[in-house]
């Protein structure tokens, strides 16, 4: 005779499965939920990143935190403005700006160099931030630092001392030896005007890009921002032979590929982002519309993220192209009263940073953090603290080498 359940007690079972599966399937979600949500872990994992925060023209101080937001560590806490964040290639040490209230980036533009006044290099020795004033200020102007791929430099732009109303404003690229703690400082035939612009290294260390007028320019009344005739350019020098060659005839923007091929950059005519070889030849369109406020690699070299305002579009946007289909992925800003600026990639590419500055054109003081999900396509608010929550630098993660046996 053949086993047969009542319908009542089949009815249980089913019920029974069901709300078991149910139960897993919650768990399940939870425990998703949960390993997407929980801030980075600490080691090869993390993911963290420096940015600047406070109020402008008042104290602006440095903030480490993951890339959450929820879990941050101020780094920083003082009267001065620190600005401009670095990590070195090895994630070990952070370079930065420190200025007080009254200056405002090179001298000539606010008030005298206080002797705090210069750029700073924090490490990180037991988990305890040590600082140290590479060069100071009043002896070797500001500007924006940035490391070389070994991490044995950091160079900057700053215009050099104009102590006479009407002398010419020359540009002077600092060189910092980070372990002898000594600096060079290289004239050079080109006036600079945007010091939150550091320069950009060539992958093998050899030479810098930046934008610079032809030229050296004489400010009136000792204006250490003068007015060229003439449209910016994008430049490259070189360390070895100490020549400065002149690559595009306008540039408002420059920044080297992490392949070495070429560079990427943009005018500031709203015609869009080119590519260019380094020696100044081979000459493409690589998006053919928009006013582009700042452009960022992916630590690969496959793409390159753009902002700007876009002309068709009648608004503000964050551009990811792919550098070898030219295939984008638009990520819109939704006012037209905020602009991003201060591109930042993660250094595995998983995620992009930008800061979004109100009352249009990217002017400080207020600005929020975004970051986006490039592998989701989604954009979340990182910081929107009162003031000014900007200029994000990601730690490199450096995966520690097996123990020798």
């Amino acid at each position: 005779m053949e086993n047969y359940e009542s319908p009542d007690k089949l009815n249980t079972w089913l019920a029974r499965i069901a709300l078991g599966l149910a139960v897993l399937v919650l768990v399940t979600a939870a425990i998703t939920a949960y390993l997407r949500l929980r801030p980075p872990t600490t080691g090869f994992a993390a993911q963290e990143l420096v940015f600047v925060t406070g109020q402008y023209g008042e104290q602006l101080d440095l903030v480490l935190s993951d890339a959450s937001g929820r879990h941050t560590t101020r780094l920083t806490d003082t009267p001065d403005i620190e600005l401009f964040p670095a990590w070195s290639p090895d994630g070990n040490t952070l370079a930065f700006v420190r200025a007080s209230p009254s200056m405002v980036l090179g001298r000539g533009q606010g008030g005298p160099a206080s002797p705090s006044s210069g750029i700073v290099e924090m490490t990180f020795e037991d988990k305890t931030p040590k600082e140290e004033l590479l060069v100071n200020a009043e002896e070797a102007g500001l500007g924006a630092p940035a490391w070389s791929p070994d991490g044995r430099t950091i160079a900057f732009l700053t215009p050099a001392p104009q102590t006479d109303e009407g002398a010419p404003q020359v540009t002077y690229l600092v060189l910092i030896d980070v372990a002898t703690k000594t600096y060079e400082t290289v004239p050079l035939t080109v006036t600079v005007s945007m010091l939150q612009e550091a320069p950009s290294w060539s992958p093998d260390g050899g030479a810098l890009a930046f934008v610079a007028y032809p030229g050296v320019f004489v400010g009136e009344g000792g204006d250490s921002q003068p007015q060229p005739p003439t449209a910016s350019a994008g430049w490259v020098y070189d360390l070895a032979s100490r020549t400065l060659t002149r690559i595009v005839e306008e540039a408002s923007i420059v920044r080297w590929s992490p392949t070495g091929e070429f560079l990427a950059y943009a005018t500031g005519q709203g015609d869009g982002v080119f590519l260019v070889r380094p020696d100044g030849t081979g000459v493409v369109s690589l998006i053919d519309q928009g006013h582009i406020f700042d452009l960022a690699w992916s630590p690969d070299g496959a793409r390159l993220a753009t902002c700007g305002w876009s002309e068709t579009q009648q608004a503000y946007q964050v551009v990811i192209v792919s550098a070898e289909t030219g295939a984008i992925t638009v990520f819109p800003i939704d006012s037209v009263d905020a602009a991003p600026q201060f591109l930042a990639w993660s250094q595995d590419g998983t995620y992009l940073a930008y800061s979004l500055f109100a009352e249009g054109g990217g002017q400080l003081p207020e600005a929020d953090l975004w970051l986006i999900d490039v592998q989701e396509g989604k954009t979340a608010l990182l910081s929107d603290q009162p003031g000014m929550q900007a200029i994000v630098s990601w730690r490199p993660i450096v995966e520690e080498a097996e123990p020798t046996k």
